[in-house]
């Protein structure tokens, strides 16, 4: 059976439950209404809860997210890699950085799952991102508090696309307007539909 395209489509957070369901599977249920998942790597900042922090088997937790990652892509789904921490430190210009971010999307690929988004709080990862993975979607945090046409003009030759400020989603005028820019720049708009954001 096949489905028609929504005319749009839903991006959903990565998660393991508890129990026992595997994630693919429920976003299995859900399609084609469920356009991306994103995700953390396992002991990576991203602004949500670390996956694996608290576990003392952190290699288990990494083995199910691959085969899950790999089972999301067998189903079309587009994997979005969160890089998101709100701040990287002394580590934020750092070639210690930009080999981090190499080396789990290089790891990714390897797997067959290389993921087709970025979303990041970071110009130096946008830049990194840009530079050896120009195919990769490189996604404006709503960390990162983008509110205006403005504001994106400083970081479009960075930025795909880009999640607008929370507390400007609601004035659906200055959406529209943002919207309009994006379309003319051919930039991606994306908004957060969860309790925290709306």
């Amino acid at each position: 059976m096949t489905h028609a395209n929504p005319p749009f489509t839903f991006a959903v957070g990565y998660q393991q439950p508890e129990n026992g369901e595997r994630f693919p599977d429920i976003v299995a249920d859900y399609q084609p209404q469920v356009g991306e998942v994103y995700f953390a790597w396992v002991g990576t900042p991203s602004g949500r809860p670390i996956l694996g922090a608290h576990d003392n088997d952190s290699d288990a937790i990494q083995d199910v997210l691959e085969e899950d990652l790999k089972a999301l892509h067998q189903l079309g789904v587009k994997l979005d890699i969160l890089f998101n921490a709100n701040c990287y430190g002394a580590h934020a210009f750092s070639r210690e950085l930009e080999n981090n971010v190499r080396g789990v999307m290089d790891y990714l690929g390897e797997l067959g799952c290389q993921p087709d988004i970025i979303t990041t709080t970071s110009p130096a990862i946008a830049h990194i991102s840009k530079t050896h993975f120009p195919a990769v979607e490189v996604r404006a945090s709503v960390n990162m508090r983008i509110g205006s046409t403005q504001a994106m003009s400083y970081v479009d030759d960075l930025f795909d696309s880009f999640y607008l400020q929370r507390d400007r989603q609601r004035d659906l005028r200055h959406v529209a307007s943002v919207h309009q820019w994006c379309e003319r720049h051919h930039k991606k708009l994306c908004l957060l539909a969860n309790s925290g954001c709306l």
